[in-house]
């Protein structure tokens, strides 16, 4: 999982750390969730820089890569 590994490397790979955030994350709703994890990732490179498909319904789930 791409934001996982994101995750993990700006905690240094120090894994007390990141299942800190983990956890974190986890307490979070699931909008705010997903929303976090997306913004550990890289812009999707081409396109208008927009999420593929760009419904409403596409909100709540995590890119596939």
């Amino acid at each position: 999982m791409p934001a996982f590994e994101q995750l993990l490397a700006s905690q240094d790979h120090d894994l007390p750390r990141f299942y800190r955030e983990v956890a974190s994350l986890a307490a979070l709703a699931t909008s705010e969730r997903h929303a976090a994890l997306r913004a550990l990732l890289p812009p999707a490179s081409g396109g208008d820089g927009g999420v593929a498909g760009g419904s409403a319904e596409d909100e709540n789930r995590l890119p596939v890569r």
